[in-house]
């Protein structure tokens, strides 16, 4: 139960992280784009270190 739980978890970040990008892309100019680029590539590899953790 908790496993599928956690890929659910999983799966709303990555939808968020999906929905950040879109949004950046709408909104922001190209200084802008690049630090939240980052931040959302962060956010991913924060996301797969604690799936290693918890794998």
């Amino acid at each position: 139960m908790a496993g599928r739980q956690k890929v659910e978890v999983e799966v709303v970040i990555c939808e968020q992280i999906n929905g950040m990008v879109i949004e950046i892309k709408k909104k922001y100019s190209k200084k802008k784009k690049a630090a939240l680029k980052q931040q959302a590539v962060a956010m991913q590899a924060a996301v797969r270190k604690a799936e290693k953790n918890a794998g």
